[in-house]
């Protein structure tokens, strides 16, 4: 049986292991955030060694929050792409 559940991670941290994951998604939301670069060090904790963030947002916060872009592809949209990082 499966459990589902619902986590802040701009008030908690989430309840995995340091260097536990190796894909972390998120799509369009990172940029709303209050304090976007927090969330980028909680992703950072939580990948592991050559873990990859995949990424549908705006570029700028990536180098801010401690990633680099390991490829990129244009969407539909001028305003988002895809992006592919690992922490730096």
């Amino acid at each position: 049986m499966s459990t589902l559940g619902v986590l802040d991670v701009t008030a908690n941290p989430v309840p995995l292991e340091d260097r536990s994951v190796d894909l972390l998604t998120m799509a369009a939301v990172l940029h709303v955030l209050d304090d976007p670069l927090k969330t980028c060090a909680e992703i950072r904790r939580l990948l592991a060694p050559g873990g990859v963030f995949l990424l549908v947002d705006w570029v700028w916060l990536l180098n801010k929050g401690g990633f680099k872009v390991l490829d990129q592809a244009q969407l539909r949209s001028e305003h988002f792409c895809e992006l592919m990082c690992q922490a730096k």
